[in-house]
């Protein structure tokens, strides 16, 4: 328990709504497992995690006024792995055990056909990590969903198989079938009598009354008066100043094209400068729209790739900025990952950066225009 002074206060800090019976039942476990050192304590909480709480990824949002350790230990004792992770560090650190909660992925699903490892979105994961002094932070697994985390000399066994809840998988969705609609088969017209229809004829022939002859009057002729045919234009050779006003017209088009124009690129630049970029650090920005320009030269980030092999594998393909991307990807560690703090000059550094490799990535994609330059 010899633990440097960087660890203790930032990884024992508790919550103000931390509640006592939750210290209470971190004390009541470690005494019923007679747990003395610091590592079968952190088993003991991790196996009653796993054995007394149910997995379950679809609990209600804990109310407002309780605190969320207490609501999943006391009230529901259901949740997924959030809640697990939570609880156990809020219980160690009451204890005075430095432990943190990690985020990545689980193991993922075997695939026979590929002979490897599918790991997706869905198996997104959080756990704990304890600090032991010389040995660094350790994985805790207390999520009863996952596979417990074995290891020689561990005097607790595993919950039984009954106690792994598997993953709730939603159900399929149903397909729907196409009924045919039957249709109304058409209605035979019958056809007109024709003896009906000559006496429907003569009948109104009968009845029918002799139409009036009506007689046009006559109307004046109107006279049409011709309409005199408009100044033609003086010739340009009377009037010298006959150019201005196409120039002026030539001139304000050029205006307008020049505005329109620059109101694009105006926008070019901030949707690949400034969008989505609200509340990051100078830091966090360079990185961010590092991954922006990245793909215009061809080089796409993967998601498996960690800050240093993206850096690296930019620098092989563009060697050109290697200074200015070392900067701001040692920055962006830094500033993520780090618990110090950081250099006062950093914005600065990282924004003179940003405008070299921005310069570079910017150059290279333009070379692919240059169609005199490219290789017979």
């Amino acid at each position: 328990t010899n633990y440097p002074d960087w660890v203790m206060p930032a990884y024992t800090a508790l919550p103000n709504s931390i509640t006592g019976r939750t210290v209470e039942l971190a004390r009541q476990i470690v005494q019923e497992a007679n747990a003395v050192t610091v590592y079968d304590q952190a088993k003991a909480i991790e196996t009653y995690l796993r054995t007394n709480i149910a997995y379950n990824e679809t609990i209600p949002t804990p109310p407002n006024n309780v605190d969320p350790v207490d609501w999943f230990l006391f009230t529901h004792q259901e949740g997924y792995c959030k809640y697990y992770a939570s609880a156990m560090v809020v219980m160690l650190r009451s204890l005075g055990i430095p432990a943190r909660m990690a985020a990545g992925f689980s193991q993922g699903t075997w695939d026979a056909a590929r002979n490897a490892y599918v790991v997706t979105e869905r198996d997104a994961h959080v756990w704990v990590e304890v600090y032991f002094p010389d040995y660094g932070w350790i994985e805790f697994e207390p999520t009863s969903s996952e596979m417990p985390l074995e290891r020689d000399g561990d005097d607790q066994a595993p919950p039984p198989d009954s106690q792994v809840q598997p993953m709730m998988d939603q159900p399929p969705t149903p397909t729907p079938t196409l009924t045919p609609t039957p249709t109304t088969p058409p209605t035979a017209t019958p056809a007109p009598d024709d003896n009906a229809q000559d006496e429907e004829t003569d009948s109104s022939s009968d009845q029918a009354e002799p139409t009036p002859t009506l007689t046009p009057t006559p109307t004046p002729t109107p006279v049409i008066i011709p309409t005199q045919p408009p100044p033609l234009p003086p010739d340009s050779a009377d009037n010298p100043f006959g150019f201005v006003l196409p120039a002026l017209g030539i001139f304000l088009a050029l205006i307008f094209l020049a505005i329109v124009l620059f109101s694009i690129g105006l926008f070019i630049y901030w949707w690949w400068e400034w969008r989505g970029m609200r509340g990051l650090s100078p830091v966090s920005r360079a990185y961010a729209r590092l991954e922006r320009y990245l793909p215009l030269i061809g080089i796409t980030p993967r998601q498996e790739e960690t800050t240093e092999e993206r850096r690296a594998r930019v620098v092989r393909e563009l060697p050109a900025i290697n200074r200015p991307i070392s900067t701001i990807t040692t920055l962006y560690t830094r500033e993520r990952y780090s618990a110090r703090d950081t250099h006062p000059n950093q914005e600065q550094a990282v924004d003179e950066a940003w405008t070299h490799s921005r310069k570079g990535i910017v150059g290279r994609w333009l070379d692919r225009f240059k169609f005199w330059k490219r290789d017979d």
